[in-house]
This record gives C-alpha cells, sequence and structure tokens, in this order.
C-alpha cells in the first residue's frame, strides 16, 4: 500500500540542546532530512524572555515540556501554555546572569546557550548525519522566495508551487520594551566566537547578523 502522505515531518527547536537525542535520531533513520532555521542569537535570547509578557511570577513556554519537568499545564484561551514555577522572573539582564553562573536548572531559561548553534549542528554531524541532511535557513531572509525554492529542492517536493503571501511576510514579534545597548553589545561580544565557529562549520557561510 502507498502512504497517501510519501513527506511528512515535526517541528521541535529543542531538539538542538540535547545531542543524544540525534543518535536515536541517526538509529531510526539515518537518511532523515533536518532544516535548521537561525536567528540572531542576540534577538533570539531577547525575544524569548518570557517577562515581556507577564510580570506576575509565571513562565510562559510552548515548546517540549520534558518528562523531568515539574511545571503545571494550563491550557489558555489563546492557545498558548502556561507552566507555572517556583522561580519568578527577573530582568532580562538578571536572567542572564543567573545563566552565567550556572544557575539556570531548566533549559527553558537557557537564553544564551539555545544561541550557541555550532555546538548544536555540530552535535548533528557527531550523530552521523552528513552536511548534504541538514538545510540551513536564517530568520532574515524568510521573505525571499528563492529562499523557499531552494527548500523545496531540497526535500524534494515540488519547487513550482505558489508561495503563500503570508509566508513571505516579515515574521512580527510580540511588542516588547527595546533591549539595552550595553546588554546588545555585551551578547554580541558574547557571541563572537560561537558564531565564527558557525560560519567555519557550514563552510564559510556568511551570517546575516554579522554582516
Amino acid at each position: 500500500m502507498t502512504a497517501i502522505f510519501s513527506n511528512s515531518g515535526e517541528k521541535s527547536p529543542d531538539y538542538m540542546l540535547f545531542p543524544e537525542i540525534f543518535k536515536l535520531i541517526y538509529e531510526f533513520r539515518p537518511n532523515m532530512k533536518f532544516v535548521v532555521l537561525l536567528r540572531d542569537p542576540v534577538e533570539r535570547a531577547y525575544v524569548s524572555f518570557p517577562g515581556h509578557f507577564f510580570r506576575f511570577g509565571v513562565y510562559v513556554f510552548v515548546l517540549l515540556v520534558s518528562k523531568q519537568s515539574q511545571y503545571q499545564m494550563n491550557k489558555r484561551q489563546e492557545g498558548f501554555f502556561r507552566f507555572t514555577a517556583n522561580n519568578t522572573v527577573g530582568t532580562f539582564e538578571e536572567e542572564l546572569a543567573i545563566e552565567a553562573a550556572a544557575r539556570a536548572e531548566n533549559s527553558q531559561r537557557w537564553y544564551m546557550k539555545r544561541g550557541y548553534y555550532a555546538e548544536q549542528i555540530d552535535s548533528m554531524f557527531a550523530a552521523g548525519f552528513q552536511r548534504d541532511s541538514i538545510h540551513i535557513m536564517f530568520h532574515s531572509h524568510l521573505s525571499d522566495p528563492s529562499v523557499w525554492k531552494r527548500l523545496f529542492l531540497f526535500l524534494e517536493v515540488d519547487s513550482s508551487v505558489a508561495i503563500p503571501r503570508t509566508a513571505l511576510q516579515p515574521v512580527a514579534d510580540e511588542p516588547y520594551e527595546p533591549m539595552k545597548q550595553t546588554t546588545r553589545e555585551k551578547l554580541r561580544r558574547h557571541f563572537k566566537a560561537h558564531d565564527e565557529k558557525l560560519s567555519a562549520l557550514l563552510g564559510g557561510l556568511p551570517l546575516p547578523w554579522r554582516q
């Protein structure tokens, strides 16, 4: 019997944080293809800070909840999920200090570590996957139709299909206060070595946030 859908997939950015996951995926299907969407790690860290949206001592996450998590999940009308934790949300700078001091006990507070893209992609190579099974895309390039065409070719699907107009529109973040310039500069310096390693790992591919 032929499957109705010959191509299928799923998404979860949390996979990138745990190297052992790629080993399991490789054992399950070594010819798996990956689409890795990268965003400026400085911006990514800031927009993920839950203090932008809730000032009531709770965290809001829409990502994977591991079996070790001790959060209480309640469905919200907007379709998000609320995870009540014992920790309160400080300022963005305070949260960065907690992570830097290795006191961030769960992955949802890894604002900087989530931006160590070279380490994450390298774990895919270490698991056995080859470069041609990993397609890199950049968040800032999503409005370019040719980016989507290259994705379709990588996935071996019909690249002649019309790309929805909504897919070409810039992805808007929720409104929040601008990041402090001193914090931005500090994070840019922090990620410099990681970005250089990422570019080298990808064969000298230029990173748009470093241009």
